[in-house]
């Protein structure tokens, strides 16, 4: 793999400004300029490889459109291959090896949801419309219930992961590899519009695996947010005032995503309100997931979590609406562990509830029994000097 591929170096001016503007790392302009030029020439860095919370934000900085995440991708990258693999406390969070951070939490879904779950997993995913579900949803598939679905084939499984995560960490043979297997998988299917109940399997299906790893998906795709806002029925408007947070897929989508949010929720009878930071609509902070793809440390994701949370804190909004599945369960963790945390509600629950469905919120206690499964299973390990790879197969391998 080239640099190239992910980086658009003949276009770069080394100007900064994706550097001087992260709400993360947050440094002076002349710094910014030094640690972009030895990231394209040598990948040494003083601040950038070590601070990085892998937002995607850089990218929105960047005047030129350069995609300096790719960069720093590419970097992560070089570190694994030069590592040999990759540590054991992360192995558990492997999205394609089972069972992992999210299989497990099957057992704490009701009978009626686990029920779903398998019926999606045997659908085949033929016909005019056909709803992914990526694996978040698989974990809170009540999001994706309701009369207002009807007529539409909901298929998917875990086998289907887009590779996100490790697109994130830049594990990109891992992603190499499922670009491969959902480029077969999807070969031939009679698919004519597929929508996305997430914006990173959207980004990941429709950008990054056919643009930087060569997946061929021969089919229309679309958010199901997208499909809501055309099919809107209100019964029973939610009159609230939220906090909207935009997540980092979200905002490189742009606003197909962000903005058909927000109508959507206002159609709905809500209020967003916005970040006080003087930046527009949205905030650029992460919700936390994607932190941990650095150092591969837990202290990381709830720092960047709880910087998120103090956004909403600063609108006076009890509420974080979410679009992304990934962000709820993240919030909500935040919520388990500092219990006097806002509540995230995702999108599709407030779609549910306007159009008069029953009110079901399972996301906190899903998130503390995915603390309490860490702590069973990656703590006792945590300081281990043992590595492993993903195979070709998405499984683990221990070297």
């Amino acid at each position: 793999m080239r640099l190239e591929q992910f980086f658009d170096l003949e276009n770069c001016q080394f100007c900064g400004n994706c550097l001087s503007q992260c709400p993360y790392i947050s440094m002076e302009r002349k710094t910014a300029e030094k640690e972009i030029k030895n990231l394209v020439e040598n990948g040494i860095t003083e601040h950038v490889l070590q601070k990085c919370r892998s937002c995607f934000a850089c990218n929105f900085f960047c005047p030129r459109s350069c995609s300096p995440y790719g960069l720093i991708l590419f970097r992560w990258h070089q570190r694994i291959n030069a590592r040999g693999g990759l540590p054991a406390r992360i192995s558990y969070f492997m999205p394609t090896a089972f069972p992992n951070f999210r299989t497990d939490l099957i057992n704490a879904l009701d009978p009626e949801e686990k029920n779903l779950v398998k019926k999606w997993e045997k659908a085949e995913p033929a016909g005019d419309l056909v709803l992914f579900p990526g694996c978040n949803a698989l974990v809170l598939p009540h999001i994706l219930t309701g009369n207002f679905l009807e007529g539409i084939t909901i298929s998917g499984s875990w086998k289907l992961c887009c590779g996100e995560m490790y697109y994130r960490m830049g594990y990109f043979q891992a992603v190499k590899d499922t670009a491969r297997r959902l480029t077969e998988y999807f070969h031939n299917k009679k698919i004519g519009c597929m929508l996305f109940a997430c914006p990173a399997c959207y980004n990941m299906f429709s950008s990054v695996l056919p643009e930087e790893f060569g997946a061929e998906f021969p089919f229309e795709k679309k958010l199901l947010s997208e499909y809501f806002l055309e099919k809107v029925n209100v019964k029973r408007p939610v009159e609230k005032q939220i906090y909207l947070h935009d997540s980092c897929h979200g905002r490189i989508i742009g606003k197909k995503a962000t903005q058909t949010s927000r109508e959507l929720l206002k159609k709905l009878g809500l209020e967003v309100l916005e970040a006080v930071d003087g930046k527009g609509e949205g905030s650029y902070y992460c919700c936390g997931a994607a932190a941990g793809a650095n150092r591969f440390n837990p202290i990381d994701i709830l720092i960047t979590a709880g910087k998120a949370v103090e956004k909403v804190r600063k609108t006076g909004c009890q509420e974080i609406g979410v679009y992304c599945g990934g962000c709820q369960l993240v919030f909500g963790v935040y919520g388990f562990i500092r219990p006097a945390s806002v509540k995230a509600i995702h999108l599709f629950e407030y779609y549910r509830e306007a159009h008069g469905e029953k009110t079901y919120r399972p996301a906190p206690k899903r998130a503390g029994g995915l603390v309490k499964n860490a702590i069973k299973k990656v703590f006792p390990g945590y300081f281990s000097n043992r590595q492993f790879k993903v195979d070709a197969q998405g499984k683990r391998e221990w070297k």
